[in-house]
C-alpha cells in the first residue's frame, strides 16, 4: 500500500555530531494509485477543455464580426472556471495522495453546484434577469441552448467529483486498515 514511509536514518557515531546526516524519505504512494490519480487527472483536463468550448467559439465570433460587442462575460468566466479547475488537477497530479484527491472532489462538487445553481436560473429564469444580464446571456437563452450546456457540464462534473470522492474515501479506508493491523509500524521498524 505504501512505498516508503517516513523513514529516518542518521549516520555517524554521535547522535549531537553536526557531522551526522539525516535522510527522510516522504510518503509515496503506489505505482497503482498513482496511475488511478493521472487517469483522473486526465478526465478532468478534458472536462475542463470541454467546457471552454462555448467560450473559445464566442471568443472566435467575436473576431470574424467586424460590428461585434465583445466577448460576452459568460466566456470569461467559462475560460476563468477552466483554468482554476486545471489547477486543481495540477495540485492533484503533483501531490498524488488521498488528500489531494479529497480537495479536488470537493472543488469539483462546488463546481456542480454553481452549474446547477446556473441551470436553475437559466431554465426559470427571463432574459431581463439580473444574473443573465450580467453574465451576457440574453442570446444564449434562445432554445435553452446554455441550459442544456450547463446540465450537460452539470452531470459531467459530478460524475468527475464523483469518481475523485469515491477514489479517495477507498484509499483513506486502506490506509486506515494498514494503519490498524501495525503494518505500517511493522514497516518503520524493519527500516
Amino acid at each position: 500500500m505504501l512505498n516508503a514511509i517516513d523513514d529516518e536514518g542518521v549516520t555517524g557515531k554521535d547522535p549531537g555530531d553536526r557531522s551526522a546526516t539525516t535522510r527522510v524519505h516522504g510518503y509515496q504512494a503506489e505505482p497503482s494509485r498513482r496511475w488511478t490519480v493521472y487517469q483522473l487527472a486526465a478526465a478532468m483536463i478534458l472536462a475542463s477543455l470541454f467546457s471552454t468550448i462555448p467560450a473559445v467559439l464566442d471568443i472566435i465570433e467575436h473576431l470574424r464580426s467586424v460590428d461585434s460587442v465583445g466577448v460576452a462575460r459568460w466566456a470569461y468566466l467559462l475560460l476563468l472556471v477552466a483554468m482554476v479547475q486545471s489547477a486543481y488537477t495540477i495540485y492533484m497530479v503533483q501531490l498524488p495522495d488521498w488528500g489531494t484527491v479529497w480537495v479536488v472532489s470537493l472543488a469539483t462538487l462546488i463546481l456542480a453546484f454553481l452549474y446547477a445553481m446556473l441551470v436553475a436560473v437559466l431554465i426559470m429564469g427571463q432574459p431581463q434577469s439580473q444574473i443573465v444580464q450580467l453574465l451576457g446571456l440574453e442570446d444564449q437563452m434562445h432554445g435553452n441552448r446554455a441550459a442544456g450546456w450547463c446540465a450537460i457540464m452539470l452531470s459531467l462534473t459530478c460524475l468527475l467529483a464523483y469518481a475523485a470522492g469515491r477514489t479517495s474515501v477507498r484509499w483513506y479506508q486502506a490506509c486506515q486498515m494498514l494503519a490498524e493491523s501495525g503494518s505500517l509500524n511493522r514497516r518503520k521498524s524493519a527500516q
